[in-house]
């Protein structure tokens, strides 16, 4: 089921006073039409202005609707008077970080003004390598932790390859062969050869990657891994 997009801005729209929408804006994949596919969820980010009690129940409701119910939307509520109060260079949404500020800077707005483009930050390699460390770990950790739950076969692969796609990518970021503007643009078959040449995996490593078997994604998830840790001991 696919999720209209309209609809759901007019919705949001019609849920809030328009004085206190500062964004409501549209990323990853289906966004970008880039590496999705029916499992895709929706990403969206609402900047409201400052905190009001009611704002959960009221995208709860909104989520709940038989419309809704059936589509993963991954909605992020945040409030422009809390990220000022911390200060752009520690934004964080639960296990996400600053580098993923940056991300925000490229998104689609559907409401308002992108905040995060109006208002960009700098990082230094240092910086950014600390950011990325930290999510190439936090990926490898999930894979380990999905393989040792009870999850149901078909979920366990999805996710797995999922993760480990996302540690090549940030893998490739930390390298500086991709920068965080790109990865909007960039199918997984182009991440895969720029990998190749860079020799940060093999070919088989890649096949190993799109393969159905659980075992050989684990495999391929370890590989990365463990070249990740030659360039971090570097």
């Amino acid at each position: 089921m696919q999720v209209n997009i309209n609809e759901f801005t007019h919705t949001i729209t019609s849920t809030f006073e328009a004085r206190r929408i500062i964004s409501l804006l549209y990323f990853g994949s289906n966004a970008f039409k880039v590496n999705n596919h029916k499992f895709s969820d929706y990403d969206f980010l609402l900047l409201l202005d400052k905190y009001k009690k009611s704002d959960l129940l009221k995208l709860r409701k909104i989520l709940t609707r038989n419309m809704y119910k059936k589509v993963d939307i991954n909605l992020n509520l945040i409030y422009l008077a809390d990220l000022v109060k911390r200060g752009p260079r520690n934004f964080q949404i639960r296990s996400l970080r600053p580098d993923f500020y940056k991300y925000l800077e490229n998104s689609i707005v559907l409401i308002g003004k992108n905040y995060f483009k109006e208002n960009p930050i700098y990082f230094s390699k240092r910086e950014m390598s600390e950011y990325i460390d930290f999510k190439i770990q936090e990926y490898y950790g999930r894979c380990d932790k999905l393989l040792l739950q009870g999850k149901s076969t078909c979920e366990l692969k999805r996710k797995i390859k999922k993760y480990t796609k996302e540690m090549l990518r940030m893998l490739l970021i930390r390298e500086c062969k991709l920068s965080i503007s790109e990865i909007n643009t960039k199918t997984y078959k182009q991440l895969y050869l720029i990998a190749i040449n860079s020799k940060y995996i093999t070919r088989s490593t890649a096949l190993l990657i799109k393969s159905r078997r659980i075992g050989d994604i684990e495999k391929a998830m370890r590989a990365l891994y463990v070249k990740y840790l030659e360039l971090f001991d570097n």
